[in-house]
């Protein structure tokens, strides 16, 4: 007997998926996957990807929601927080060896980043993004992290990433 539970009109949320199957591979053969979760297992998990949108354009972006389908991959979506590249910092040795810096992409008076809806099949790669720690020390100082720093619009237009060029999927 046929199941008829991929046959509803519902959309989910989950906390990933598996990138589109001739979306690059990792250096193992496995197929990559994107995460976005508030709550993964304790934590939140929100993969940054390399993406293609609507325009053609390609952009890099921080997953937030993964929205599944109904029956197939090519229905699934990802909401993702845009970033754009940052100006770059004159002696910087991770710019020196090709990670690319980051800043979000935030419209004129408004408290968040852009966000797109990208479909799976857009999605190029799964990205290892790092915080810039000389900016966020420079800030912040030594004894403050992140996740105790209040998520203000002030904070999100200072705050600068890398695209670590190191690590591979």
């Amino acid at each position: 007997m046929k199941s008829d539970r991929f046959k509803s009109p519902c959309l989910t949320v989950g906390v990933g998926s598996r990138l589109h199957p001739h979306a690059p591979r990792r250096h193992d053969g496995r197929r990559q996957i994107v995460r976005a979760a508030e709550d993964f297992y304790g934590a939140p998990w929100w993969d940054w990807i390399r993406y293609v949108d609507r325009q053609g354009v390609e952009r890099y972006g921080r997953a937030r929601v993964v929205i599944l389908g109904t029956s197939s991959v090519a229905e699934r979506v990802i909401v993702v927080e845009r970033a754009v590249q940052a100006t770059p910092v004159a002696g910087c040795p991770f710019s020196a060896y090709g990670c690319e810096r980051l800043r979000w992409d935030m419209p004129p008076g408004a408290d968040a980043p852009r966000v797109d809806a990208v479909q799976l099949k857009d999605v190029k790669s799964v990205l290892c993004v790092e915080l810039d720690w000389v900016d966020w020390v420079r800030r912040h100082g030594l004894e403050r992290m992140p996740a105790s720093t209040p998520t203000t619009s002030e904070e999100y237009r200072a705050r600068r990433m890398f695209v670590n060029a190191f690590v591979s999927a």
